[in-house]
């Protein structure tokens, strides 16, 4: 122990504590008073200052910083300097950096959020205290990524809800948001799936994010993108689209039915008209969900349920969202894209688009080139799986054919009883 540390304990023990007043005003105040020093020289001296305040007391950090944020001779500069030196400084701790950031400005917050090692707990803590409701919106994507990256087994849906739930900052959830919280839910539907034995529950999530949208963004692929991340080299990617597809179709058919049910209504208004760009045979599994869970379906609802279906457009790859991902790159690989699109034909150019908003462009970057060739070939197979089942659906409907809307030969007039038949 140091003389100066002796001196401190002797001093509260023998000649009391001090109080928080005395701490700021003895440590952080007076040392500047009085200095020949320039402007910048000043803030980064009251920074420095701050955090040793901080540092020397911790059991008062709270009281000190809110006695800090009070005193009009410390000027808001300081403060956020002292969360930006507190970040970049590996002799102090994530917890002196969160107490700063609280009563740091907005801007200095993120800084503190995105750059040093807070806890969960600790940086959701911190984004509520963000004002502004951009910054709240870049907050939330930085919750959703630190609760992404901290998945390493997956978490009960409940305890997840809750841990998205607290980092949702803000009222809007954006574009940018939404991005961020599929691939947390995608990744953690991948982990329950490939720790235990293709176990997949949809308990919860769907109160966050309904199941139909997240048919329409293509959770199931997106789950498959992040079980091929989770394998080993060497390992069978053994993943089954089809079966998690069906899961999400038949739990959607579920609980329309239900909700007709106790309305007493026709299960078609409440049966989603867009759950993204189906094959005409999920479209059919979908449809005997729905008889599953409301026997007395008509064919002529199953027909306008189905014609619903087939009539949504294909999905578009838009300029906000491919330049959102290219954002997130690092600039070496961001440019070297960049320069590789200029060569590519138009078609090419809209596979490169697809595979930059699936993720599989981030994925790659994220591995070690030895890996890369394992997590290519695990996808590929998926593309065979995929191409075999459509292969299997193209023959059997070569086989049965049916004849379309257009073809169905039509009559003037059609007589009924009393009762339809």
């Amino acid at each position: 122990m140091s003389l100066k540390d002796i001196g401190k304990r002797f001093q509260e023990k023998f000649l009391g504590k001090k109080t928080v007043a005395q701490i700021v005003e003895e440590e952080v105040v007076k040392p500047i008073q009085g200095q020949n020093l320039t402007p910048e020289e000043r803030i980064e001296r009251q920074a420095e200052k701050i955090i040793r305040a901080l540092k020397e007391y911790p059991e008062d950090s709270d009281a000190i910083m809110k006695r800090v944020n009070a005193d009009s001779r410390i000027p808001q500069r300081a403060i956020d300097q002292s969360a930006r030196k507190a970040t970049d400084s590996p002799e102090v701790s994530a917890n002196v950096a969160a107490t700063i950031a609280k009563g740091a400005s907005d801007a200095a917050t993120l800084y503190v959020m995105e750059n040093s090692n807070l806890s969960q707990n600790a940086a959701i803590e911190v984004a509520h205290t963000l004002e502004d409701e951009e910054a709240q919106k870049e907050g939330a994507c930085t919750l959703l990524v630190k609760l992404y990256n901290s998945l390493k087994t997956f978490e009960q849906q409940d305890i997840l809800s809750t841990k998205i739930q607290n980092s949702l900052v803000g009222e809007e959830m954006t574009d940018d948001v939404k991005r961020e919280l599929y691939k947390v839910i995608a990744k953690n539907f991948a982990l329950t799936y490939y720790q235990c034995n293709g176990a997949i529950s949809l308990y919860n999530m769907e109160k966050i994010i309904p199941l139909d949208e997240m048919m329409r963004v293509k959770m199931p692929q997106k789950i498959e993108e992040e079980y091929i991340s989770l394998l080993k080299d060497g390992e069978e990617n053994k993943f089954d689209e089809e079966y998690v597809t069906d899961i999400f179709l038949e739990k959607i058919a579920q609980e329309s039915s239900k909700e007709a049910k106790e309305q007493g209504k026709s299960v078609d208004l409440f049966s989603p008209s867009d759950l993204g760009n189906l094959t005409d045979e999920e479209i059919e599994k979908y449809l005997d969900f729905l008889s599953k869970y409301t026997p007395s379906l008509t064919d002529l609802t199953r027909g306008n349920i189905r014609d619903r279906l087939k009539e949504q457009e294909q999905d578009m790859y838009t300029v906000d969202q491919f330049i959102s991902t290219l954002r997130d790159l690092p600039d070496g690989e961001r440019g070297r894209y960049l320069r590789m699109l200029s060569t590519l034909s138009t078609r090419e150019m809209d596979t490169v688009a697809q595979c930059i908003e699936s993720g599989l462009i981030e994925n790659l970057s994220k591995k070690k080139v030895k890996d890369r060739g394992q997590y290519l070939r695990a996808i590929n197979s998926s593309i065979e799986k995929r191409q075999e089942r459509e292969n299997k659906e193209n023959e059997s409907t070569a086989k049965y054919k049916i004849a379309s809307r257009e073809e169905t030969p039509k009559v003037k007039r059609a007589e009924w009883g009393d009762e339809p038949r």
